[in-house]
């Protein structure tokens, strides 16, 4: 007797391990250590382990969400029916005898929040939310080795969880195969360093790349299931993908492996964890989608070096050769700022240059970050704006850039994103508002339940703690020539701000963006490696398109040198002070 699954023949005793769980199933329940801080328990969790699939940590769903996210939800049950809600009306409903999934819209389980966290006070005000209807959708979740169990309450792998709550915030939790660790990537939670694997160090790491160790059949093949899963359902569209987007959303993640890359596969449900490594690198290089897919866990060194590596796994190599170009290109940008004798921020890029003889203020950063626990500091009396605006927050960077803009006499402005790599969108709009009076509005297409967002938003300019008609003089008091300077680096929020303020008249001008225009997640995969990659939250321009593959350019600057070779000063001595002047004589 034997059954295929993900295209593998198993026997007999395999078949036992994935047999739907019923309500009766033998398991035993371990009380396992939580880490929210380096090298402190902080508390035990209670885990199960079902018998026929010992390796994989079982919890509760409602204890999971208001351990780690401090929610619950209504829980409704018809026979094998388990129904979670929000007060919005949102539901997930398991069906635990068929494992079918059912989801009006699952982002209420997520840390994803459409600009801010609802727990801190920033200088953003949703005014209003606009979202059409969503469309229910149908997931079985033994397409993807996935079982879930119900005994009047509902039991879910830690990690199909942890995939359903890691959101925008690149806030999660994962399981390393011995202890639960709290993984919070832009420091959401703490107000000091980013508490991730590096954070936690060895103690995270060990058990992951313990060679002496495989990996267990049922943790390998539910791993194997739980990625595709992430990859075929919470995942959004981009035109960039090295493996194709329409290869992977026409066959899903396993029939694209199956069919092109089956040594890929073969690798990734290896019980040897090398082998397994191996293919989790070739993976995330067939993955790449610009910037936002990609592994966190580096796990390059312990892979032992294949006498065909590149010559078998050419195509899905090519990420490599792709993302060392961008890396070497934005360093020449830096590079060619440098030579200038621009006086940038070694970590954030921020610098402010102003040339009087042209009248131009050049503002530059290389990321967008919004330091959400100093701006709720800020806003509840904590901390000044100077404590804000002198550390890593673009926001307050570039308004204040702004003001030192006004108060030098500048008539342009040009906003320099030439090496950035994207961030945080709350910064993003905080900028663009300086642009749009005080105001704006954010939209995105939802991939998963099919629905299209549109979020209107006022923004703090004068930092009063109010949000009125003082901030849209404040905003429009700000009269300058506007000009932004893009070129492939600039991924992301580096890709939509340019999308947002072209839309507002200003010009986009130097090398067109190099695309980005999903939100991204943070995930694990069972056993503790991480990655990121794009979700299925798709931001767009007001007319609802994708921006995925670049905005188009007002003026092109040409970065070629005599020599043939790149020269990315000229971005910088381009004279602007000429182009603006031009500008008004062609509309004379």
């Amino acid at each position: 007797m034997k059954r295929k699954l993900f295209g593998l023949t198993l026997g007999f005793a395999s078949i036992l391990a994935l047999a739907s769980c019923g309500s009766n199933q033998k398991y035993v329940t371990k009380d396992i250590n939580v880490y929210r801080n380096k090298g402190v328990v902080d508390k035990t969790f209670p885990v199960r382990f079902y018998e026929e699939t010992p390796n994989i940590p079982y919890v509760e769903f409602n204890s999971y969400y208001k351990e780690f996210f401090g929610t619950e939800y209504n829980l409704t049950r018809d026979n094998d029916l388990y129904t979670y809600s929000s007060s919005t009306g949102d539901y997930i409903t398991i069906d635990t005898k068929n494992d079918i999934m059912y989801s009006k819209d699952i982002d209420f389980l997520s840390s994803t929040a459409f600009l801010t966290p609802s727990n801190s006070k920033t200088y953003l005000n949703t005014t209003n939310l606009y979202q059409s209807t969503p469309t229910e959708r149908i997931v079985n979740l033994n397409d993807y080795h996935i079982d879930i169990h119900g005994d009047g309450k509902l039991y879910a792998p830690l990690n199909f969880l942890s995939s359903l709550s890691g959101g925008g915030l690149l806030y999660t939790v994962a399981y390393n195969t011995k202890d639960i660790y709290v993984i919070d990537y832009q420091n959401y939670l703490n107000n000091e360093e980013a508490h991730n694997p590096n954070y936690y160090g060895d103690d995270y790491l060990e058990p992951i790349f313990d060679l002496t160790v495989t990996r267990p059949s049922d943790l390998s093949l539910y791993s194997y299931g739980q990625l595709c899963f992430n990859f075929d359902i919470i995942r959004g569209y981009t035109a960039q993908l090295i493996f194709g987007d329409n290869n992977l959303v026409s066959l899903g993640l396993n029939g694209l492996l199956e069919t092109y890359y089956p040594k890929i596969k073969e690798c990734l449900l290896n019980e040897n964890k090398k082998e397994y490594f191996f293919g989790y690198i070739l993976l995330f290089a067939g993955l790449y989608d610009g910037g936002h897919t990609g592994a966190l866990t580096n796990v390059q060194s312990l892979v032992e070096r294949h006498d065909n590596f590149e010559q078998i796994y050419k195509d899905a190599l090519t990420n490599y050769t792709t993302a060392s170009t961008k890396k070497a290109m934005k360093q020449k940008i830096i590079t060619a700022k440098t030579q200038l004798g621009f006086q940038m921020d070694a970590t954030t890029g921020f610098y402010y240059r102003y040339d009087s003889e042209s009248k131009t203020a050049l503002i530059g950063f290389d990321s967008f970050f919004t330091d959400f626990a100093s701006w709720d500091d800020f806003y509840n009396g904590k901390k000044t704006i100077d404590d804000i605006a002198f550390n890593k927050d673009t926001y307050a960077f570039i308004r204040k850039s702004f003001y030192q803009a006004k108060n030098d006499g500048a008539e342009n402005l040009v906003l320099d994103i030439a090496s950035n790599g994207g961030g945080n969108t709350a910064a993003l709009c905080g900028i663009a508002a300086l642009y749009t009076g005080g105001k704006g509005e954010y939209s995105e297409n939802n991939i998963f339940n099919k629905t299209r967002t549109t979020e209107y938003f006022d923004v703090d300019i004068n930092l009063d703690g109010q949000f009125n008609e003082l901030d849209v003089a404040e905003a429009n008091s700000f009269n300058f020539n506007y000009a932004v300077i893009t070129s492939p680096i600039s991924f992301s929020c580096g890709n939509a701000l340019p999308s947002v303020l072209k839309e507002a008249g200003v010009k986009i001008v130097g090398l067109r963006s190099g695309g980005g225009s999903c939100a991204v997640s943070i995930a694990s995969t069972a056993d503790g490696l991480f990655y990121t990659k794009s979700n299925n939250h798709n931001f767009t321009n007001k007319s609802g398109d994708n921006f995925d593959s670049g905005v188009p350019l007002d003026h092109e600057i040409d970065v070629m040198g005599t020599d043939g070779k790149y020269d990315f000063t000229k971005l910088y001595t381009f004279n602007f002070k000429e182009y603006f002047d031009s500008l008004k004589n062609n509309q004379q």
